[in-house]
C-alpha cells in the first residue's frame, strides 16, 4: 500500500493532546511503514475547526482514504459534538469507506454505545496505544475493510459488538511522546489506580492493577528530552507517592532512585525536576517525613498538590476516597514542616452532600489556610459517565457556603475554575436527559 493511499489527520486539541502524542508514538515505533499525518492544531476552536475541515476536503482529493481519530473528554463534549458533525457533512458527500472516523479517550471509554451513536465507525475503550497500531496496520493491509482489533467497540444493526482486550500493556513498550512529530508531554510514569474512587474515570479504563515505568525507561525518556533542549521534567500518575508500588504503600527507595537518577541526568544542564505536582497529585495518607525529605532533595516545585476531595469523613467514605479528614490535616502538616507547601484539592457538588457535610468541608478549609502556606484548589464535581456514582448527578452549593467559598477567593486562599466545572457539570447532565449520554443499563452488548 502506497502513502498516497491512508493519511491520518488529527484535530490536536490543548485537553486531548497527551492521547495524541502517545498514539502517534506508538505508530512511529510499530508500524514499517507509517501512513502521512497532518496536525491540525485546535488552539482557538473555530479557527482550528475550519482549518480542520478544509485541510479534510483537500486530503480527500489526494488519498483513497482519510483516517480520523478524535481522543476526547466528557468535559469537551460540546466541542467534540460540533467536530463531529462538521464531519460528517463532509462524510456525507463521500464514499462512507473512504473517511474512516474514530473515537477514543475517556468519553468514548465511559460512554462507548452513546459515542457510537454519534456516528463513529468504532470506538477503543481504554488504553489505546496497541489497539490503534493494530487499526492502523490492518487500514494499510484491508484499505477496503473495517479492521475489527481488540479493545473496539462498533455497531451492527444497531447493536454494540465489543471485542474485549486480552490483557492491560505494559506501559515500558510504548513510548511517552512522540519525538518524530515533537510532541512531548510530561513522562507518564504509573498505570492504573488502586484507590477506585467512585467519582473517577481512570480506575475504570485503566484498571485497579498498577503499572510502572522502569526507572531506566524513565531514565531514557529524560535523556531524549535533553537532546531535544527540554530540561524541565514532569510526571504523569494518579498518585506521584505509588511509583513502584501496589497503591497502598510507599517504596521510598524506589522513588528516591528515581529522583536520584533524573537529577544526575540533568544537573549538567541546570535541568528542574517536578513531582507530586501537576499533572498529578500525592494521596494525603501516603505522605510521611521520610518520603518527603527524599524527594525535597532533588524537586524543582516549592508545592505539593494532595487530594483531599471533601473535609467530611462521610462523604469520604461514601464516594470510597480511601483516607481521612485527619489524613489530610496529618499530610499537610508534614508538608510545611518540610518546608514545602500545599495546594490541596476540595471537590464541592459531590451529590452526597448536605448542609452539614458541607459546614464540615468549609471547616477543614479554613482551617488548613490557617496552617501557613496552604492554598485551596477548588472545584466542583462534574458527572463522568462509566462511574459509579454518575446517574446521580451533583448538588447545588447552598447560597451561604457559596459566600463563604467567595470569601476565601477574595483573600487568595483559594483557586480554580470550578465556577466554570458546574457549568460543565450542568452540560453534562443535560446530554444524558437528552439520551447523547448513556449508561450501561441502556444498551445491551454483543462480546465477540
Amino acid at each position: 500500500m502506497g502513502s498516497e493511499d491512508l493519511a491520518i489527520l488529527v484535530p490536536y486539541s490543548r485537553d486531548s493532546r497527551y492521547s495524541y502524542n502517545v498514539l502517534l508514538a506508538a505508530l512511529e515505533k510499530f508500524l514499517h511503514e507509517l501512513p502521512d499525518v497532518f496536525i491540525v492544531r485546535m488552539r482557538n476552536y473555530s479557527l482550528g475547526l475550519t482549518k480542520f475541515i478544509n485541510s479534510l476536503t483537500s486530503l480527500l482529493t489526494k488519498y483513497r482514504r482519510v483516517l480520523i481519530p478524535i481522543s476526547f473528554k466528557t468535559t469537551e463534549l460540546d466541542q467534540a459534538l460540533t467536530l463531529i458533525n462538521k464531519i460528517f457533512r463532509v462524510k456525507r458527500k463521500v464514499c462512507n469507506k473512504r473517511l474512516v472516523f474514530v473515537g477514543g479517550g475517556p468519553h468514548p471509554s465511559g460512554d462507548p454505545m452513546g459515542s457510537l451513536r454519534l456516528g463513529f465507525d468504532a470506538v477503543f475503550i481504554g488504553e489505546s496505544e496497541d489497539s490503534f497500531v493494530n487499526f492502523v496496520n490492518s487500514l494499510m493491509e484491508l484499505p477496503k475493510e473495517l479492521p475489527i482489533v481488540d479493545g473496539m467497540a462498533w455497531l451492527e444493526d444497531g447493536v454494540m459488538c465489543f471485542k474485549p482486550r486480552r490483557s492491560f500493556i505494559d506501559i515500558n513498550n510504548y513510548p511517552a511522546f512522540s519525538t518524530l512529530h515533537r510532541l512531548f508531554n510530561p513522562i507518564e510514569i504509573t498505570r492504573g489506580c488502586s484507590g477506585r474512587c467512585f467519582f473517577c474515570q481512570v480506575p475504570f479504563m485503566f484498571g485497579g492493577v498498577l503499572r510502572h515505568r522502569t526507572i531506566d525507561n524513565v531514565v531514557h525518556h529524560v535523556k531524549l528530552m535533553t537532546k531535544f533542549k527540554l530540561w524541565d521534567v514532569r510526571f504523569i500518575s494518579p498518585n506521584s507517592l505509588s511509583y513502584g508500588g501496589n497503591g497502598r504503600e510507599v517504596r521510598v527507595e524506589l522513588i528516591d532512585e528515581l529522583l536520584s537518577r533524573i537529577h544526575e541526568v540533568l544537573k549538567r544542564s541546570g535541568g528542574r525536576v517536578f513531582f507530586g505536582t501537576f499533572p498529578s497529585e500525592v494521596r494525603p495518607e501516603m505522605i510521611n517525613d521520610e518520603v518527603v525529605k527524599v524527594i525535597k532533595k532533588y524537586i524543582s516545585n516549592k508545592r505539593i498538590i494532595v487530594g483531599a476531595q471533601s473535609g467530611s469523613d462521610d462523604v469520604l467514605k461514601a464516594i470510597n476516597r480511601g483516607h481521612t479528614v485527619d489524613d489530610v490535616i496529618n499530610a499537610v502538616s508534614t508538608l510545611l514542616s518540610n518546608g514545602l507547601g500545599a495546594d490541596v484539592d476540595f471537590i464541592f457538588g459531590l451529590p452526597f452532600e448536605d448542609d452539614e457535610s458541607i459546614n464540615e468541608t468549609l471547616n477543614v478549609i479554613y482551617r488548613l489556610a490557617s496552617m501557613g502556606d496552604v492554598r485551596i484548589h477548588l472545584h466542583f464535581y462534574m458527572p463522568l459517565p462509566g462511574t459509579p456514582i454518575f446517574k446521580l448527578g451533583y448538588k447545588e452549593l447552598p447560597e451561604n457556603a457559596m459566600r463563604k467559598v467567595m470569601k476565601l477567593l477574595g483573600k487568595g486562599k483559594a483557586y480554580g475554575y470550578w465556577l466554570r466545572q458546574k457549568e460543565i457539570a450542568e452540560m453534562i447532565m443535560k446530554y444524558y436527559r437528552d439520551g447523547v449520554i448513556l449508561t450501561r443499563d441502556m444498551y445491551e452488548v454483543k462480546v465477540v
